[in-house]
């Protein structure tokens, strides 16, 4: 049986807890794919199974769980650890030094926008903890990014409703391009409201 499958079975079977445990793990860097299991509890959200508000907290929770284990393992055993047996996380070479660099770059905000950018979400408390980031300032910036990240694809799988898994792996494979179509558009809205407003 796949991650998946045991991750959806998990939430099926024991609801909240499954949940937790599932975020926790897919964050630590098993091979889940998170914006599903997001989806499809919002699926099940909408369906009447769990319950919307709790279901954001207890998945923020699970979220914050495997980052801040994360955070420490990053912390107390370094990058030559992750060098060496991060493969085993999925954590390969490119990545970690990608990782590195948008850390180096961007700071703590590369933990809120981390978590919309699969393979990257995994890496980045990491990459908090081998930079020495204060913990309360890290803790700060990965719930702005979890609490964030969890109320968009649970909102998403309770409004596409049997649709959860389809959208859910479209969003998982392709959420990159999609976040930035986005901030295009953003920018456009943006650019062209300034121009009307500076026109009158």
């Amino acid at each position: 049986m796949t991650f998946k499958l045991t991750a959806l079975s998990l939430i099926s079977t024991y609801g909240y807890y499954g949940l937790y445990l599932s975020l926790a793990m897919g964050i630590l860097g098993l091979p889940i794919p998170d914006e599903t299991i997001l989806t499809f509890t919002g699926f099940y959200v909408a369906e009447g199974h769990l319950n919307f508000a709790l279901s954001i907290f207890i998945a923020f929770l699970g979220s914050i769980s495997g980052m801040s284990i994360s955070f420490l393992i990053g912390r107390k055993i370094g990058l030559p650890f992750l060098q060496r047996f991060g493969k085993f996380l999925h954590l390969t070479p490119d990545r970690l030094n990608t990782a590195q660099v948008w850390f180096d770059k961007y700071k703590g905000f590369s933990l809120i926008f981390g978590y919309f950018v699969p393979g990257f979400r995994h890496i980045s408390a990491y990459m908090a903890g081998i930079s020495r980031l204060n913990f309360l300032t890290f803790l700060t910036f990965a719930s702005v990014g979890a609490m964030s990240w969890v109320i968009t694809f649970i909102s998403v799988g309770r409004f596409v409703g049997k649709d959860w898994e389809r959208i859910g792996e479209l969003f998982h494979r392709n959420l990159w391009f999609i976040l930035i179509m986005c901030l295009i558009t953003i920018l456009i809205s943006y650019r062209y409201k300034f121009k009307h407003h500076k026109i009158n």
